[in-house]
């Protein structure tokens, strides 16, 4: 009996997503008995790789490897300008490398992060947005990532250590446009750091809590050794349950530790129910032909251009992520759209890379930004505006997945001139953007038609030839002239 529409050679009705219907039986023996289905590679990656290193996170943040990376972020940036805004920023990113999950990391960070940004005089929406754009970002952040990077690797056939690799520059890329609006803004509003006593010594911190950074050194290690990501993984817990008793200044009770695994293995079965579930889609996708028929329909609408099928697949990744966790929305996307991309020409890395990137960023993208609606309440605003507000500061970053498929050598960090040159363009590009967003750069404010050239600029530069990346160059030179004329005179007329 079929499941589902009737057989597309006597049914006038099918389209070109429609299919033939699939008996019952058939529909089982995918589900349950193939690799393409229930018990798939996401399940499997799961148990290999996923469990281990959510169990390192829970552990190491349990046993007070959390609350050491927010002290010494705060000691660093406290004191310049937008300090706990900045804190928020690199706290989050550090403890979503742990976390794996944006807003979990929201309702751990932000607690802290957002009371003493609204305390310096940011405004609620503000706040609460860097609070989630920064939390989303530890997803994408080495060495640890989230779930769904196992799962590239494992799609692609790949070592993880490659995936980690790739993901470097964007993710340098997401943390130098976001602290740069942070930065801007504070300037923008005058807003003053924090004060010596609050923000704390950065050495008196790292002396109280080095020991710490030990399990994270023995994780890179080994991943950078060649051992297996389990493997390495294994031995970072280990690590992280022993580092507290290095040092008597750092003891916890063994309750802690108990605490920790307990943390670790619920994040980690939610993270497995979520990829059962990514199999059930894999493999409905599978026997149904959709992702051949997807991949044809994208080819179709593209023309043949990479760059169109770009902002379909970008448009396609926030719909098909709606609302979902990182980990199904980036297995529907793997399935359905990375294909289309390396059929017309895409890096497979690149093209998964990609679709992952989008994935993350649905955390923050409207009208279902889920970690804008974690960090809402915390802030005491509504959660529309502090997630239309975080997609506005964020747009900077939606546009680093386009620089790394053009230009596939950001995915590669071996040292080389041509990765300066693109990493100088890709910088001046997000900087530029984050400019644009806050409206502020070099002393004073931009006019709409000054963004207008900006983004221009941007533009001119996201592509590698040389002759658009000079012409941006040179408009950016041309607005910093007339931005600084302006800060000068202002500063004549200002008392």
């Amino acid at each position: 009996m079929p499941l589902s529409a009737p057989n597309c050679a006597t049914s006038a009705g099918c389209g070109t997503l429609a299919h033939g219907g699939v008996g019952i039986s058939e529909f089982v023996d995918q589900m349950y008995f193939s690799f393409e289905g229930l018990f798939g590679t996401a399940l499997g990656v799961s148990a290999e790789y996923i469990f281990l290193f959510v169990m390192f996170g829970a552990v190491l943040q349990v046993a007070g490897g959390g609350d050491f990376f927010i002290t010494i972020t705060r000691a660093m940036t406290g004191q310049s300008r937008g300090g706990p805004a900045k804190i928020a920023v690199i706290a989050s990113g550090l403890m979503g490398m742990m976390s794996g999950s944006a807003v979990a990391n929201v309702a751990t960070t932000g607690s802290l992060t957002i009371p003493m940004m609204l305390k310096l005089g940011y405004p609620r929406r503000f706040a609460g947005a860097i609070e989630a754009i920064a939390s989303t970002g530890g997803q994408i952040t080495p060495p640890i990532m989230g779930a769904a990077a196992f799962l590239m690797a494992g799609i692609l056939g790949i070592g993880y250590l490659e995936v980690a690799a790739a993901a470097l520059i964007p993710a340098l890329l997401f943390y130098v446009a976001l602290l740069l609006a942070v930065h801007l803004a504070s300037v923008k509003l005058n807003l003053q750091p924090l004060a010596a006593a609050e923000a704390g010594s950065t050495r008196a911190v790292l002396m109280g809590g080095w020991t710490f950074l030990i399990p994270v050194v023995i994780l890179v290690a080994l991943l950078m050794q060649g051992y297996s990501a389990s493997f390495s993984a294994f031995f970072g817990v280990v690590a992280a349950l022993v580092t507290p008793y290095l040092r008597r200044s750092t003891f916890v009770h063994w309750r802690q530790h108990v605490a920790g695994i307990r943390l670790g293995v619920e994040g980690a079965a939610t993270v497995a129910a979520a990829c059962a579930s990514a199999g059930i889609i894999v493999g409905v996708v599978q026997i149904s032909g959709l992702g051949f028929k997807f991949s044809a329909v994208v080819t179709s609408f593209s023309g043949g251009s990479l760059d169109i099928a770009l902002l379909l697949a970008m448009i396609a990744a926030f719909i098909f992520g709606m609302g979902m966790p990182t980990t199904a929305a980036y297995i529907v996307q793997a399935t359905l759209v990375a294909p289309a991309l390396v059929k017309l020409g895409a890096d497979p890395l690149a093209a998964h890379m990609f679709v992952f990137y989008y994935a993350v960023l649905g955390q923050i993208t409207p009208p279902l930004a889920v970690a804008a609606y974690a960090a809402a309440p915390i802030a005491g605003e509504r959660p529309s505006r502090v997630g239309w507000t975080a997609f506005l500061i964020g747009l900077p970053i939606y546009i680093i997945p386009f620089m790394f498929v053009s230009n596939s050598v950001l995915l590669t960090p071996d040292f080389s001139l041509d990765l300066v040159y693109s990493l100088l363009r890709a910088v001046l590009a997000v900087a530029v953007l984050s400019a644009v967003v806050i409206g502020w750069l070099f002393g004073a404010a931009l006019g709409w038609m000054t963004r207008g050239l900006l983004v221009l600029a941007a533009v001119l530069m996201i592509h590698p030839e040389l002759v658009s990346s000079a012409v941006g160059l040179a408009i950016l030179v041309g607005i910093y002239l007339l931005q600084r004329s302006k800060s000068v005179k202002n500063r004549e007329v200002t008392p």
